[in-house]
């Protein structure tokens, strides 16, 4: 595939969670899980 690179060649990233008051705490648990499964810090 032209243009992918190795993916150990990754040094850092960052994700954003979109919600609104429906989806707030199905966010939440979403972000709690994303934290412990991939060992990052979550900030709000």
């Amino acid at each position: 595939m032209s243009g992918v690179g190795d993916v150990r060649n990754i040094g850092g990233y960052h994700a954003h969670v979109y919600f609104d008051a429906v989806t707030l705490e199905q966010d939440q648990a979403l972000c709690e899980s994303a934290a412990g499964f991939f060992d990052v810090e979550v900030q709000r």
